[in-house]
């Protein structure tokens, strides 16, 4: 295992079951680093903040709570990557309920029509 602070490979077990670091004297715990592992596991697979509970024996608020944190990272880098870069397309669809054929119409008609506007950006998540 490595400081997941410095990668250094140099660590001594604490009597508390955490490991320091020798390179930066940090603390870390095993354990977490492992649940943490297991969270991003699942969410990568698109479980549920319950379901992942579920699965790992944890508290539903400590998922969830890591969840939220895993969007809002994810949110963030994805704001860096695009400031400054100029979107040349973006589309307006919105999907009837009953017929669910696609129309194209202006915004405020999208909003007559439907609850629900979905809007695409293309290649906003290939990265």
């Amino acid at each position: 295992m490595k400081c997941p602070y410095c990668n250094s490979k140099i660590l001594y077990k604490l009597n508390s079951g955490q490991l320091k670091c020798s390179t930066c004297k940090r603390k870390f715990s095993p354990k977490r680093i492992q649940r943490d592992r297991g969270i991003i596991a699942l969410f990568c697979q698109d479980f549920t903040a319950r379901e992942t509970a579920q699965r790992l024996g944890l508290n539903y608020v400590t998922v969830k709570k890591r969840y939220e944190d895993f969007r809002k990272l994810i949110a963030q880098y994805l704001e860096d990557n695009y400031i400054g870069k100029e979107i040349v397309e973006y589309d307006e669809y919105i999907y009837l309920e009953k017929s669910k054929k696609r129309v194209d119409e202006n915004i405020f008609d999208a909003l007559f029509y439907s609850t629900q506007l979905y809007t695409y950006l293309p290649n906003f998540f290939s990265i």
